[in-house]
């Protein structure tokens, strides 16, 4: 579903994307391969790329991966919008 909606929205040629993780419960290494093929497509296409939000555990398996930087992550949705909008 991911991996739909974010193809989708590249689609649709936006300034930038943002993937809201507020509502995961959990994030495997499925979840990060998505995320990761998700921003290099976004940055292929020329757009903008991040990470916003979502709980202690997701934002805990970003920091261990070290992806957190790389998906350009940001704790929360309006910072995400914020920083893209600059």
């Amino acid at each position: 579903m991911l991996r739909d909606a974010t193809r989708g929205a590249l689609a649709a040629s936006p300034r930038c994307l943002v993937v809201n993780l507020t509502g995961l419960t959990f994030c495997g290494s499925t979840g990060l391969v998505v995320l990761m093929d998700a921003c290099r497509e976004a940055e292929a296409a020329g757009v903008r790329f991040c990470t916003a939000a979502g709980p202690a555990i997701v934002r805990r398996v970003l920091e261990i991966t070290r992806l957190g930087p790389v998906l350009r992550h940001r704790q929360s949705l309006a910072a995400a919008l914020q920083e893209l909008d600059a």
